[in-house]
């Protein structure tokens, strides 16, 4: 269903829901924003932790083919080292940095040291975000491809999330993840994530042609 950006703020998070913007489309009409604390108006990285990863995608760039494979719940997400010039994590956002600590944090066992990763994608119209859902690092390793921008040759990262049967993220948690406050252990396929490293795999819930 479609969230309108005056509720944003109180909201639970549905998969598959709309967040609304409002004109002017500034910063400050950003939906993201207002719906989850902490967050930038930027592309790509919207948030690197510690209370929780929040990654957007238009999943129209050829080059970096982001993708939601809505069958099998899984998404492939690029990094933000997307142009020579630049060392594998030397980006402003700091996006690869945060899926390096991720990813080798999942590859040690130290699952805790985790933050939640929260997907969007485009939504119905500009300036809107569909929630994808809450995912998990892995099972696959993070990788790193070799592309060429015309000019040299360098890399990026390559990452799998896996989306875990949470059909709603709620305010309580968001509030509580945005405040530091870990007490709160989250709803039940990410407990059994951090504890067990067991991935509660569901496809998307809402149709395909979204």
């Amino acid at each position: 269903m479609d969230i309108r950006f005056e509720d944003l703020a109180e909201a639970d998070l549905n998969v598959g829901d709309v967040l609304k913007s409002i004109p002017p489309f500034n910063a400050g009409q950003d939906p993201i924003a207002r719906a989850l604390p902490r967050t930038r108006n930027v592309a790509g990285f919207r948030s690197t932790g510690p209370a929780y990863v929040v990654l957007t995608t238009n999943l129209d760039d050829t080059l970096w083919p982001d993708s939601f494979d809505r069958l099998r719940g899984t998404f492939t997400y690029y990094g933000d080292n997307r142009s020579s010039g630049s060392d594998l994590h030397d980006t402003p956002q700091g996006g690869n940095r945060c899926l390096r600590s991720i990813f080798d944090a999942l590859a040690m066992g130290r699952r805790r040291e985790i933050p939640p990763v929260l997907v969007f994608g485009p939504g119905d119209a500009t300036r809107d975000f569909r929630f994808y859902g809450l995912f998990a690092p892995g099972p696959d390793d993070l990788t790193a491809d070799l592309k060429s921008d015309g000019n040299s040759r360098f890399l990026n990262y390559q990452a799998k999330f896996t989306l875990l049967d949470c059909p709603c993220v709620s305010r309580t948690w968001i509030t509580d993840l945005s405040g530091e406050n870990r007490d709160n252990p989250g709803p039940e396929a990410w407990r059994d994530f951090i504890i067990n490293g067991t991935y509660r795999r569901v496809a998307s819930i809402w149709p395909a042609d979204h």
